[in-house]
């Protein structure tokens, strides 16, 4: 079966020269991991109406993923200038600024982003983790609770805060968020992972090699 954005892929392709097509195209590819083929057509998007914030955001979002971080917060900034309360570039710009090292600049992009679209599950998450890196976990954690019930059938939410949580010795609090992340995923190789990895950091070896089985047999491969 063909994946919903391969299709939108397919169709946008048809339409050269309409800017809302060319950014709709970029934003699909950038999402399915083909940022480097989503650049030209970003860049054509923005040539084509200059004023378009929505392809600037896009263009940023494909920049960052190439590691092109400059590039990214320079495109995202644009997209802020042009419309100036719009809360996913602020994010994206925050999360720009955090994988470019400059992460006690991306917490008011995420405090922004909350307040111009209250609910926002991703910008409560970001601004928790930014908090945390910035060595403010006291601060970080309502984030995070907030991340979780914005979102709770989100398996990757649960890992994300249950990994806060094993970074900060928070052992309990993590292993509650593996557990329901497996739950919601039973497959979710990563979510075994991190239950086994902190599970074996409390000492509970048997129960630990259980999930690091079920890790590696599902395809897991820790990063170097």
């Amino acid at each position: 079966m063909t994946h919903p954005r391969e299709a939108a892929v397919s169709h946008a392709a048809g339409q050269p020269g309409d800017a809302a097509a060319e950014s709709n195209l970029g934003d699909d590819l950038t999402r399915l991991g083909r940022a480097a083929e989503a650049l030209p057509h970003l860049q054509r998007a923005v040539s084509l109406r200059p004023g378009y914030a929505e392809a600037h955001n896009n263009l940023g979002l494909a920049y960052d993923a190439l590691g092109r971080s400059d590039e990214a917060i320079a495109a995202l900034a644009t997209a802020l200038r042009l419309q100036p309360r719009f809360a996913d570039a602020e994010r994206n710009l925050g999360v720009a600024l955090a994988h470019a090292n400059r992460v006690a600049e991306a917490v008011p992009h995420f405090a922004r982003a909350v307040e111009f679209r209250p609910g926002f599950a991703d910008a409560e998450l970001s601004w928790g983790l930014a908090l945390m890196l910035t060595g403010r976990f006291p601060a970080a954690q309502p984030h995070f609770a907030r991340a979780l019930e914005l979102n709770p059938h989100s398996a990757e939410t649960q890992v994300t805060v249950g990994s806060a949580y094993t970074a900060n010795g928070r052992f309990d609090d993590a292993v509650a968020c593996f557990r329901r992340a497996i739950a919601l995923a039973p497959d979710y190789a990563e979510a075994h992972f991190a239950l086994g990895d902190t599970l074996r950091r409390m000492g509970r070896t048997a129960e630990a090699q259980e999930h690091l089985l079920a890790a590696e047999r599902l395809g897991y491969r820790p990063a170097n």
